[in-house]
């Protein structure tokens, strides 16, 4: 009953439910995968070296995080209620500091090139593009024909009938989770609230991956698909201008951006189709980006638009666009991430700047910002300066992670650091209390 309580909340709460009935539900899930994408060059860690220095990915989820180190490796900290750190609770309930991910012997060679978080479960893809899962499996998010509120410790292949799914991109969600495939084709599976597994989804779940779209006429290498924080949908963007964002899923404040007609289920908008969207770009989309109710798309010059609510926190400044449209965030941006109720960006001079709420200190600022906050931030490091020469970010629920720029330059790996809340270990500093100034990860 516990759990069915908590579905009917966060359901409502995705869909536009109000501030203060955000703040009562338990903290929910999380998605980031943004990267600095390099192993041309070794790199010049020192091997006594105290902290996480040669990331090339990282990703935040609702209290739990992960990075791809240089050699492939994939570590976590946070935690570990449900085995989405990848290693047995008998060795860790929680991690305030990286643990490795216990992959099984069918790893093989191949190595870890991105990684995608939630709620309680962790996805990563190989260099074989084969999608792994582990974590809670309570909506039938690891794909394996079953559902359960069991801890899976183990990462397992998520499989097309009787062979690996081959897949370009992971974009998981609160229950459900959507991935692009190595032949252009979407997959979704989990629950199916709003139509989340696609318009021409049946049926209040499925327990193994379903085919929701076909883009393989146009779908390049750089299509771009997106879920996030909060979202019970997903949009999906060609990587071709014309085509705009393609979207489907419950639409709470605009979160979809469309006017479109829509179907209705308890009072609650979503797209039982799946409408052609333009963003406000007229060049590709290079990154999409969800959190709760809100959204934000980045083209390939650096222009940054945001559209949805905004749940009296500010991710917007002091107002949200119209419904259906963008807002233009003045500027040149660099690698951007929406988290449950805020936005972080690298600017033209790569600092990292925040916007939205900070009651958890998630924007690595001490002043409290919400709701009137019109410019973006830095993010400020204990010394009063700005954190620069920052390569990616990924924003979680009530925290985020940067990769700054290590010995190899902007292309090569990087070190970690975390902020906002640690409780239970996410910041990975071996603290495990929440911050508001950006801490460093520790080595494993």
């Amino acid at each position: 009953m516990r759990r069915a309580a908590e579905a009917t909340a966060r359901r409502a709460e995705a869909a536009g439910a109000t501030a203060e009935a955000a703040r009562a539900r338990p903290a929910v899930g999380a998605v980031g995968i943004l990267d600095a994408r390099s192993r041309q060059t070794a790199p010049q860690i020192p091997p006594d070296s105290p902290t996480l220095a040669d990331a090339i990915m990282v990703a935040a989820g609702d209290s739990h995080t992960c990075a791809i180190r240089h050699d492939g490796s994939l570590y976590c900290w946070g935690d570990n209620s449900f085995g989405q750190l990848g290693v047995p609770q008998a060795t860790a309930v929680s991690s305030s500091t990286p643990v490795r991910v216990l992959f099984p012997a069918s790893l093989g060679a191949a190595t870890i090139t991105q990684i995608a978080l939630t709620e309680r479960t962790t996805f990563a893809i190989d260099s074989q593009l084969r999608l792994w899962a582990w974590g809670n499996n309570e909506t039938g998010l690891l794909a394996n024909g079953s559902k359960d509120a069991m801890a899976h410790d183990t990462p397992a292949i998520v499989e097309d009938g009787a062979a690996p799914l081959l897949v370009r991109k992971i974009a998981p969600e609160w229950y459900s989770a959507c991935a692009l495939t190595s032949t252009s084709n979407i997959y979704c599976w989990g629950a199916n609230f709003f139509s989340s597994l696609g318009p021409d989804a049946r049926g209040e779940e499925s327990l193994v991956p379903v085919k929701a779209f076909n883009f393989t006429a146009t779908a390049g290498p750089r299509a771009v698909l997106a879920r996030g924080i909060g979202s019970i949908g997903s949009c999906f963007s060609t990587g071709v201008a014309a085509d705009g964002l393609r979207c489907w899923g419950a639409m709470g404040g605009g979160y979809i951006l469309t006017n479109t007609p829509s179907s209705s289920e308890g009072g609650v908008n979503y797209s039982a189709h799946m409408p052609l969207i333009e963003a406000g770009a007229t060049l590709p989309l290079s990154e999409i980006s969800y959190g709760t109710n809100f959204g934000c798309a980045r083209d390939d010059v650096g222009g940054l638009f945001c559209w949805g609510a905004n749940n009296s926190s500010g991710q917007h400044g002091a107002e949200a666009p119209p419904p259906g449209t963008a807002a233009a965030i003045p500027g040149v941006w660099g690698p951007m991430s929406t988290g449950y109720v805020f936005v972080c960006a690298v600017d033209d001079q790569r600092q990292l700047r925040c916007r939205g709420s900070n009651d958890q200190g998630q924007l690595g600022r001490s002043t409290p910002m919400m709701g009137d906050n019109a410019r973006l931030e830095p993010v400020v490091l204990g010394d009063g300066t700005a954190l620069a020469k920052v390569v990616a970010v990924s924003a979680g629920f009530f925290h985020a992670c940067a990769i700054v720029e290590g010995a190899c330059g902007p292309t090569g790996p990087g070190q970690v650091l975390c902020w906002g809340k640690g409780t239970l270990g996410q910041l990975g500093d071996g603290a495990g209390t929440s911050s508001a100034v950006p801490v460093e990860v520790k080595a494993p």
